[in-house]
């Protein structure tokens, strides 16, 4: 069997600028919005509203981004995995911008393997900075693409979870899913 290809996708010119694409997953755990630039995730919001995606994608990146589903038919298909409970590696390319600290934190998360954890502290010291877990956690909360970079699987040093972007109650779930 052939290894998965990274997902390609069609980016549209418009006046000699790159598009930024988005499509919205149904899941459990409520809407997830996706975007992309130059065949790149670049942001994945869990929750909320689309208008509140699109605007918080045009006010970061300075452009309105054009709906396209069927650009993330190989995310949507692992999003699918993940939530029927199944080990997924997501795919798809990522296009990250962040301090050399947050950088490093996420590339540590991202390594994280499905149903473990990780104390916020240890991700402070995998990037390079022991005494720096409120940053790890600040690192965390930043993440722009979450469930792809698993910052739900970052927990406090005591085994109690800790906060989450959107909610803990998400992040709840999202381990819920992964069997913890």
């Amino acid at each position: 069997m052939s290894k998965p290809r990274a997902l390609e996708f069609l980016i549209d010119k418009d006046h000699g600028m790159e598009k930024i694409i988005y499509a919205q997953y149904g899941s459990e755990i409520g809407s997830i919005f996706i975007a992309s630039k130059k065949g790149r995730i670049i942001r994945l919001k869990i929750g909320g509203k689309g208008e509140e995606f699109l605007a918080s994608v045009r006010q970061g990146l300075g452009a309105m981004p054009s709906m396209d589903k069927n650009a993330f038919h190989g995310v949507f298909k692992e999003l699918d995995r993940y939530f029927k409970g199944r080990p997924v590696e997501f795919s798809a390319p990522v296009s990250l911008e962040g301090s050399a600290f947050q950088l490093k934190a996420w590339g540590r998360i991202k390594k994280i393997p499905w149903g473990r954890t990780m104390a916020y502290n240890a991700v402070a010291d995998a990037a390079g900075s022991p005494n720096a877990a409120r940053a790890a956690g600040a690192a965390c909360g930043a993440n722009p693409v979450p469930i792809i970079i698993p910052c739900h699987r970052v927990i406090r040093s005591d085994g109690t979870i800790g906060g989450y972007t959107g909610g803990i109650w998400i992040k709840q779930a999202l381990l819920r899913i992964e069997g913890l």
